[in-house]
């Protein structure tokens, strides 16, 4: 996969509102306070549908033909594979169907066109892959495949499929002129089969030409401007932040989140004595509220007690609390190495299990990791430690709806108590051990 541009589609929301976070992301990766890159499950099975999608848009086949196959392609120099189930079909086929009716009635149309827009931001590393670019009559149509089904992505104002539609004009103005000059209307398209929405999985929005122009000019330029001098706003919203590798410790996002948390929970907290409500006075729309923002709350707390103990330590009196000392886990005194140690106990002649434990059998984590390194194949390793282990289920647990997980039914805890969640077999090639060469 190529990789992302610094002023990329996926984060413009973030760099185009906080005009300082490309900046403190740069400088907090080179201090390595936030690693580069990474990825997960949720964000391989979308890269995985989407190849899966454009293959058979380009080569004319149909997502039904890759059932029960096991996909495989590269990300980022690793090897990602999935099983190709109904869910996977019936989303992409959605995707399918609707880029190949728009591609037929096209004058012209690409699949996962790049585009950088280098020269029109003075060198600045910006630009985009849009999943579908066409122009059909005076309309360039940017659509976006979204696999995911936990958050739902709103169309109106997206300022991703927006920067592409950006990238794709300008490349047209470069390349296509008398194409470009027809080009009076843009809509954009996002296309999520999988969250509920209610308008829809294919969501549509149309705006002049001229409009998407003013956009450019009014909030990307500026914005990325004050991003490469060092001359922008830290700005914390729900969008900007929500993605953002600083967040744990970005100050601007901890007011935000203080912010929220008080609102939010003022209405049942009885200010005289600070007593929270009982639940049982409650609605449960209340209570769905709170557990959204349970996570704002304890930042909030943890904020103040931060706030209260630095007051302290400048020696002033906080009311009613007092500053002690705070003492962690024992360990072994520095200096006393592990051959020191069992010396001085053997000289109690008492039996060794008594203080010594013998080796362990490793965490299947700690497994799966030591095999991966040793095999150099984090494949071959998740599935032999699959092979040995499984998830012993525990109940149930209610969680927001933007959860990846599956929804099950409320009594879906008798049916699933009497055994543990059984992990799928896959075969393991066999695995011979190098000699060593001199």
């Amino acid at each position: 996969m190529a990789k992302h541009h610094k002023y990329g589609g996926s984060s413009c929301i973030r760099w185009a509102i906080c005009t300082i976070s490309s900046k403190l992301i740069e400088q907090d990766v080179l201090a390595g306070k936030i690693s580069k890159g990474g990825s997960s499950v949720y964000a391989d099975q979308g890269s995985v549908a989407h190849d899966l999608g454009e293959t058979c848009i380009a080569k004319g086949y149909n997502p039904n033909d890759f059932y029960n196959q096991n996909y495989s392609m590269k990300i980022d120099g690793r090897k990602v594979s999935f099983v190709i189930d109904e869910d996977f079909i019936d989303a992409v086929k959605i995707y399918v169907d609707h880029i190949n009716y728009k591609k037929e009635r096209a004058q012209w149309w690409r699949l996962e066109k790049r585009v950088h827009i280098r020269k029109e931001l003075d060198g600045a590393d910006c630009g985009g892959s849009a999943d579908f670019a066409g122009v059909v009559g005076s309309v360039l149509h940017i659509d976006d495949y979204k696999h995911g089904k936990g958050i739902g992505v709103e169309i109106g104002g997206n300022f991703q499929t927006r920067l592409y539609a950006i990238c794709i004009l300008i490349w047209l103005t470069r390349h296509k002129p008398k194409l470009a000059k027809k080009i009076k209307h843009i809509q954009m398209t996002i296309i999520q089969p999988r969250k509920s929405h209610k308008d829809g999985a294919i969501r549509v929005e149309k705006i002049t030409l001229k409009e998407l122009l003013a956009w450019f000019e009014d909030v990307i330029k500026p914005a990325i401007e004050a991003n490469e001098n060092g001359t922008g706003v830290l700005s914390a919203n729900t969008k900007t932040c929500e993605w953002c590798p600083r967040k744990a410790y970005c100050t601007e996002h901890a007011k935000l989140s203080a912010k929220n948390a008080e609102q939010e929970f003022s209405e049942f907290i009885k200010e005289e004595a600070l007593e929270l409500e009982d639940i049982n006075s409650l609605t449960n729309e209340q209570m769905i509220n709170i557990l959204s923002h349970s996570k704002d709350l304890i930042k909030w707390i943890g904020k103040i007690e931060e706030h209260l103990t630095s007051t302290a330590e400048k020696g002033e009196t906080v009311e009613g609390r007092k500053l002690v000392r705070n003492f962690g886990n024992r360990v072994y005194k520095e200096g006393m190495s592990e051959r020191r140690i069992l010396r001085k106990l053997k000289r109690l002649k008492l039996n060794k299990e008594i203080y010594y434990d013998p080796a362990k059998l490793k965490t299947p984590a700690q497994l799966e990791k030591t095999l991966a390194h040793t095999l150099d194949n984090k494949a071959d390793a998740k599935a032999i430690v699959t092979t040995l282990t499984e998830k012993p289920f525990k109940g149930l647990l209610l969680v927001d709806n933007s959860d990846g997980r599956d929804e099950v039914a409320p009594n879906a805890e008798t049916e699933f108590s009497a055994h543990a969640e059984k992990p799928k077999k896959r075969k393991i090639r066999k695995i011979r051990k190098r000699k060593n060469r001199k």
